[in-house]
């Protein structure tokens, strides 16, 4: 049960919530583009559309993550980040070789060369076989909530900027029509541009916390005694 408790919020807050950011963006540019003139109003929606729209914008929210997964894979990854010498906010490396070290025993094979991701997968899923999760688990949630926001809130101040060079951007209130001048949508782009920052810094702390965590707990779990073996060996060679 509690599985399915860490799943549904999972579910929640790492697809639903960044797909609802990401579907309104959609929504404003489709404005921008198709309807440039028609004012944009409160639309009172039957239980059966606002199910639907939850359904669309949970669609949305794996499309979002698949796309912040590409993020990454431009950007430095985390296991780098954290990882490598030299770089900025690294693990101290002496502690990483002390890994290297204990995989190395571990699994009987020299790690020596091995690279900063296999090196966090195989500490990653040593903590997993000993029943550690549940840090991972929170790390792991939170970095892919924020990196859903930061995609989304990107997709959003990019749909806001579309509607600012296109004119005629109105609002219907009640009976009334406001319209809407540069000011106040460069208002919202702010909001929106502070958003993808933000989210981002905090991706980047949980995605650090999520490597850290693992190189850390492997280094202090118990040793066997083939690793204690192997890491005297090590030092008297």
């Amino acid at each position: 049960m509690l599985n399915d408790l860490r799943a549904t919020l999972y579910e929640t807050f790492g697809y639903l919530l960044p797909g609802i950011v990401f579907l309104t963006a959609l929504v404003i540019l489709f404005w921008a583009i198709y309807l440039p003139a028609s004012p944009l109003g409160y639309v009172e929606l039957s239980f059966q559309m606002i199910a639907a729209l939850l359904l669309l914008a949970y669609f949305f929210g794996h499309l979002n993550q698949a796309l912040g997964n590409l993020l990454t894979k431009i950007l430095r990854s985390p296991e780098e980040t954290v990882l490598s010498k030299g770089q900025s906010g690294s693990m101290p490396h002496h502690l990483v070789h002390i890994a290297q070290t204990r995989a190395s025993a571990l699994l009987g094979i020299d790690l020596s060369e091995i690279n900063p991701e296999w090196l966090f997968r195989i500490c990653d899923e040593t903590l997993v076989q000993r029943g550690v999760c549940t840090d991972r688990e929170i790390y792991q949630y939170r970095e892919g909530f924020y990196r859903g926001l930061t995609v989304s809130f990107f997709a959003l101040t990019v749909s806001l900027m579309v509607r600012t060079v296109i004119p005629g951007a109105s609002l219907k209130l009640g009976s009334s029509v406001q319209a809407m001048n540069t000011p106040e949508l460069l208002f919202f782009i702010l909001l929106s541009a502070s958003g993808v920052w933000l989210a981002f810094r905090r991706y980047s702390r949980f995605s650090r916390y999520r490597v850290s965590h693992a190189i850390i707990g492997f280094l202090v779990l118990p040793e066997p005694e083939k690793i204690k073996d192997h890491i005297e060996e090590s030092k008297n060679a």
